[in-house]
């Protein structure tokens, strides 16, 4: 689990650049380590701690899953070589389509540490049934293997997006628009893949098509006090303007607060213009910010 910070010392090492040891790497494997081409049973840390598979004693069924072939226990043979099978899906996936996003989680309290939702703002899959609980880490997978692998006979799982809020449907169609600026462009979804100064795209979800680009992983919220105007303040003297905490709606039912990140205020208010609905801009004060 990942250690939390009291908001003392987080404040602390935000103005003095410090470590206090939060957070959790998010490294994934490296594509040449052993293990890769194994099958289910050469699990690495990523897949720790996760409920087995229900017996079976059916006819072997090694049928495909959102294009994936199965690797849970209807299938005995092993994933084709370099092709995982992780445990919390068990389907035959590439590196490159999972392990190589990272590992990501669900997490909807006020910790006060650097958050990793999927880089390409992908779903996290998370192991179990809903809702999660707080602070449970799951993988980044391909957003079919959500909306098709849930009624599939595979252990059970869920996805989430990098807002918390569950995964039911594809996000909408709606066209990209152009971006304010090219340090916080709009990304994923409908906008493509694109490359964002820190690899965290915000926003993508059942109810938006594209997601904008935030500064850090830091999340923000109402009462982290000297925390959020310390963080508010790098944002503005890293970036060469104000910055905002962008929050989005509806929040996880699960949330105790709205939560949100750090991204340049026009950035903010772009993406509100897009989203009137769904967007809030916040300045260090928790005011609201408006054209």
């Amino acid at each position: 689990m990942r250690a939390r910070c009291t908001l003392v010392v987080a404040t602390m090492t935000v103005l003095s650049g410090s470590g206090c040891g939060c957070g959790v790497s998010h490294t994934p494997p490296s594509p040449d380590a052993g293990g890769l081409d194994a099958t289910r049973a050469d699990a690495v840390s990523l897949d720790a701690g996760l409920r087995d598979a229900p017996a079976y004693d059916g006819p072997i069924d090694c049928s495909e899953v959102a294009g994936y072939r199965r690797c849970d226990e209807r299938c005995p043979e092993p994933c084709p070589d370099r092709i995982r099978c992780p445990t919390y899906v068990p389907l035959c996936m590439s590196y490159e389509e999972t392990f190589e996003h990272g590992s990501c989680g669900y997490d909807v309290g006020d910790l006060v540490g650097s958050l990793k939702p999927c880089d390409d703002g992908r779903p996290c899959a998370v192991p179990g049934d809903p809702p999660a609980e707080d602070d449970q880490h799951g993988m980044c997978v391909p957003l079919r293997v959500c909306l098709e692998g849930q009624d599939a006979g595979l252990p059970p799982f869920h996805c989430v997006w990098s807002d918390m809020t569950p995964v039911t449907r594809a996000p909408p169609d709606d066209p990209c628009p152009p971006s304010s600026d090219a340090r916080a462009p709009f990304c994923s979804g409908t906008c493509g893949e694109v490359a964002c100064p820190v690899p965290l795209c915000f926003g993508l979800s059942d109810t938006r098509a594209f997601g904008v680009c935030m500064w850090t992983g830091w999340p923000c919220w109402e009462t982290a006090g000297s925390y959020l105007a310390a963080r508010m303040d790098a944002c503005r003297r890293e970036l060469g303007e104000p910055c905002a905490c962008l929050l989005l709606f509806p929040q996880p039912a699960e949330a105790p607060f709205p939560r949100g990140y750090f991204t340049l205020a026009s950035a903010c208010l772009a993406y509100d213009d897009v989203y009137p609905d769904g967007v809030e801009c916040r300045d260090a004060d928790w005011q609201e910010i408006i054209r």
